[in-house]
């Protein structure tokens, strides 16, 4: 995944350079404190402090910025480390459930088995859905599916070969709009089809009835 790492070194660096050319624009230390999103990055120790100059000011942003940079870019290799050394999948069974509320209807809640190539199983299970206006199957769906990581191993490694390319025009409509892909919740399970045959996988319904869905991913 060396290609993903490389990307997320390069997008930190310039959201953190970003960052710290704004600074650029303000003259004096009130509009910068006036600024939420310098506020945000100034920790309640310092809120109260007084500036000798707007120099000084910005001397101390740019190093908050520096270290939120370095924290961000540790915690995005270090989750690219955990993907690509977690365990191969053989297959994933998806049991949503339903459960009708007075409120919001009908919510799902999905539970997926994960069947590993070494024999072992892994079980995750997702928050239950509610709410409305929005599809509520594969928001339980992905909420599952997001917890594996032998099967976001597989979208990463997609990604890998072609980190320029946006997840939607690479992997399918529905993997998320960052630079790792995931499943999106919300945007209809149809698109959970496209986007695991587009790593060599098929994700198919092998049980219905009146208050669950069961689906497969496998080879």
């Amino acid at each position: 995944m060396k290609n993903l790492k490389a990307q997320l070194k390069r997008d930190e660096e310039q959201t953190f350079k970003s960052n710290v050319n704004s600074l650029s624009e303000f003259n004096t230390i009130e509009d910068l404190l006036n600024q939420w999103r310098f506020r945000d990055i100034i920790p309640a120790s310092s809120k109260n402090k007084k500036w000798a100059s707007i120099n000084e000011l910005k001397e101390y942003l740019k190093a908050r910025y520096r270290k939120r940079f370095e924290a961000r870019t540790m915690k995005g290799i270090e989750r690219i480390e955990t993907v690509k050394n977690s365990l191969d999948i053989e297959k994933i069974v998806i049991t949503v459930d339903w459960n009708k509320s007075r409120t919001w209807g009908n919510n799902a809640q999905a539970e997926i088995k994960v069947f590993l190539k070494n024999g072992l199983c892994e079980y995750f299970k997702g928050s239950r859905t509610s709410g409305c206006g929005y599809d509520k199957e594969s928001t339980a769906i992905a909420d599952a599916l997001n917890q594996c990581n032998g099967l976001l191993k597989l979208l990463y490694k997609a990604k890998n070969k072609a980190v320029n390319s946006s997840n939607r025009d690479l992997i399918g409509y529905g993997s998320g709009y960052g630079l790792l892909p995931s499943f999106e919740g919300g945007v209809g399970v149809s698109c959970m089809y496209k986007i695991c045959e587009s790593i060599n996988m098929k994700f198919k319904n092998i049980a219905s009835g009146k208050n669950f869905d069961v689906y497969e991913i496998s080879k």
